[in-house]
């Protein structure tokens, strides 16, 4: 996934980056590749999930959706912070869920906070973290590679 800086990142990191982030959210709720395919609409075989957390097979819109639903995240997220790993510049390096899990901010490696509207993905820029928001720095270890 080593891209040169200033370059978008090539269809293969892209899906390595969605792939990890996939992995990285499933670990931190302690979930099982099969736990995940169970609670999915498709009837998928676990390896097939593993293949797309790995990166060896790209994963449809369509899939990504299920698999997202399935962990309980927005796809529209997911997409977000691998994007931003795959490309380099800046990493998300914290992130917050509101009380009402509507509202994220990220921290970025830059030091910018940025608020992400989970339900309508709209984007602003914060200048604090809410208090009593949850903390998922741990939870889906957002922290930098």
């Amino acid at each position: 996934m080593q891209e040169q800086s200033g370059q978008e990142p090539s269809d293969k990191a892209v899906d390595e980056a969605i792939g990890a982030e996939l992995r990285r959210i499933r670990d931190g709720l302690g979930l099982s590749r099969p736990d995940v395919v169970e609670r999915m609409q498709a009837d998928i075989h676990w390896q097939s999930l593993a293949n797309y957390e790995y990166g060896i097979r790209p994963c449809t819109v369509h899939r990504l959706a299920d698999i997202c639903a399935a962990l309980g995240v927005d796809p529209g997220v997911v997409v977000t912070v691998a994007l931003s790993r795959a490309s380099r510049s800046p990493q998300i390096t914290g992130a917050w869920l509101g009380p009402a899990r509507r509202n994220m901010v990220l921290r970025l490696s830059d030091g910018r906070l940025l608020a992400v509207d989970v339900v309508a993905l709209g984007v602003g820029v914060a200048n604090n973290v809410p208090d009593g928001w949850q903390d998922l720095f741990e939870l889906t270890r957002l922290d930098s590679e």
